[in-house]
């Protein structure tokens, strides 16, 4: 009665595996023999007709595509090496990828063994195998078309194996053919974005190293000269130079990351193009002097009106491309900045062609089809010398789209480059005013302001700047010492709270709702300015539901952060 029922366990057993693993072997690990307990004929395409368990094994490891899944095949799937693993676990498990026999199809199978002790000569073990990408696609289709639930591996049986149509089969050949398709482009495609992602990191290795080995050098000099102002002065200068190099690399980077994210919005306001276009073209003359290139006069065509536009985001896409005028423009060159004013078709907007000229290296006309592509460069700046991400002009292609604006490429290699871009800006609904007012330090003399930044440096900085336009300064170092600053000295004794973000015990917002959770705070308390390098429009838009009144993006600027400051104190 005993053994009927140890039996019928068994079976039961057996059962469930064959209901879960379509081919299941016995195996005589010390006698080197196999035989199969399940099989589907037509599954056999996946391993052959081997009549050793060490012939079997072969013909797998020939069968494997990628060198890492051989690796973990030898050492958990040949049978001298099974030996070994039986005697001190009970089994062993994994993954590994084959091609089908005469077929360039790879597919992802799921083995496991157990071992059992039958004497000390004999060492046998069950192996089970399944296929589970293939699997996966049969319960996709099962789920999509109602098929009955036994409809194991459809893929690989025959009519007799399953009672399904021809039609059946059919349908979901196609659908793995076509998923095997898929598959592989996503292989082609993830391996394209992988080498453009070594290339890049390769080009940014160089071109941030650049300008950090600059400022760390320079900064080992300034300390050498102490006792000559002169020279270090200098030196602070190329520092400077150098740390404004290394913070536009690191902005394109983010700016690319933002832009294929959703995350940059427009910011239309009232403004003077043609003041834009002037300070635009006075950093240019600045840089192309320092080069001694020639900067032609600008001509601006444009009639003096306000404008609604994003004047950062129109600055940034000339720049970028007067800067790679500048960049790839020979000592003794030209070039030239044209703006006119063109008729539009909608009387709310004016319309406005920029034309950008250089006689420098000019591009090739296969790097022409690939400029706009991100971090596409024609050569490192390792051959060049010239630094950047590859970024630029990527990005100035994808503001420029969110803009509904327009930019052509003329360009001949060793004669230079023209560049035409196209774009419409609205009127604003009524006249209005552009703020021309000029920074007033003065404005902050005798301000009591509390400074809130885990950073010791940056303390440091805000803190001069601070005291430098005349206001009485308090530092904490957490937002959670900030709200006890605040309960100390009463919610309306500091004139302005400037408030980090990202802080080890509470973090800005929290400890500005902290703040408005005070008596009185939302009525009498200090206006909290968020001073943060997170600067995406969706981290202002949450510095203002926490109840911001502004919000000053890092590395800190002295007159915005003077301006921003002048608004918001009372």
């Amino acid at each position: 009665m005993l053994m009927s029922r140890k039996k019928m366990n068994t079976e039961m057993l057996l059962e469930a595996l064959y209901e879960i693993y379509p081919l299941v072997f016995s195996v005589n690990l010390k006698k080197n023999t196999f035989e199969i307990l399940k099989n589907c004929e037509s599954m056999r395409d996946l391993f052959g007709n081997e009549s050793t368990y060490d012939d079997f094994g072969t013909s797998q490891i020939c069968r494997i595509p990628y060198d890492i899944d051989k690796a973990k095949f030898k050492q958990n799937f040949l049978r001298e090496n099974l030996i070994e693993k039986s005697r001190i676990t009970g089994g062993v498990s994994g993954v590994y990828h084959v091609c089908i026999k005469d077929s360039e199809d790879i597919h992802q199978i799921e083995y496991k063994i157990i071992f059992k002790k039958d004497s000390k000569k004999d060492l046998n073990a069950l192996l089970l195998i399944r296929c589970v990408d293939i699997e996966a696609a049969e319960r996709e289709y099962r789920e999509n078309k109602g098929r009955i639930a036994d409809a194991f591996f459809n893929a690989f049986f025959s009519e007799d194996d399953y009672p399904l149509t021809i039609t059946d089969t059919d349908e979901l050949a196609k659908r793995l053919k076509s998923g095997q398709e898929q598959l592989k482009a996503a292989k082609e495609r993830a391996e394209a974005a992988n080498d453009a992602k070594t290339v890049f990191l390769f080009n940014m290795s160089h071109d941030i190293r650049t300008p950090m080995n600059a400022i760390l050098g320079f900064s080992d000099m300034a300390l050498k000269h102490t006792d000559s102002p002169a020279k270090v002065r200098e030196i602070v200068s190329k520092i400077k130079s150098s740390g404004e190099q290394l913070l536009k690399l690191i902005n394109e980077i983010l700016d690319m990351s933002s832009i294929e994210g959703g995350k940059i919005t427009l910011d239309k306001k009232p403004g003077d193009l043609k003041k834009c276009l002037t300070d635009v073209a006075e950093i240019i003359k600045n840089e192309a002097t320092e080069r001694r290139i020639t900067f032609e006069d600008c001509e601006f065509d444009i009639e003096d009106r306000p404008l609604l536009f994003d004047e950062p985001r129109v600055s940034q896409i000339l720049l970028n491309v007067l800067g790679n005028a500048v960049k790839y423009t020979h000592p003794g060159g030209i070039i030239s900045f044209k703006a006119t004013q063109k008729e539009s078709f909608f009387k709310s907007k004016s319309a406005y062609e920029f034309v950008i000229k250089d006689n420098g290296v000019g591009m090739s006309p296969d790097f022409v089809d690939r400029v706009f592509d991100p971090f596409s460069r024609e050569k490192s700046s390792t051959i060049s010398g010239i630094a950047g991400t590859g970024l630029g002009l990527s990005i100035t292609k994808r503001l420029l789209d969110l803009m509904n604006g327009t930019i052509d490429i003329f360009t001949r290699p060793g004669i230079g480059t023209t560049v035409t871009i196209n774009l419409e800006f609205d009127h604003p609904g009524e006249r209005m005013e552009v703020e021309t007012k000029i920074v007033d330090n003065r404005i902050l003399t005798g301000k009591k302001v509390l400074v809130v930044e885990d950073n010791e440096f940056n303390r440091e900085i805000a803190k001069d700047m601070l005291m430098e336009a005349g206001a009485l300064v308090d530092e904490v170092s957490d937002g959670i010492y900030a709200v006890s600053k605040v309960v100390e000295n009463g919610v309306d004794y500091y004139d302005a709270i400037l408030m980090d973000i990202q802080m080890p015990i509470m973090d800005g917002y929290e400890a500005t709702r902290s703040l408005f959770k005070l008596s009185e705070f939302d009525t009498k308390g200090s206006p909290v300015i968020a001073m943060t390098a997170n600067a995406f429009s969706e981290d202002k838009e949450k510095a203002y539901g926490s109840g911001m009144s502004a919000f000053v993006s890092k590395p800190v600027k002295v007159e915005e952060f003077i301006r921003t400051l002048e608004k918001c104190i009372k």
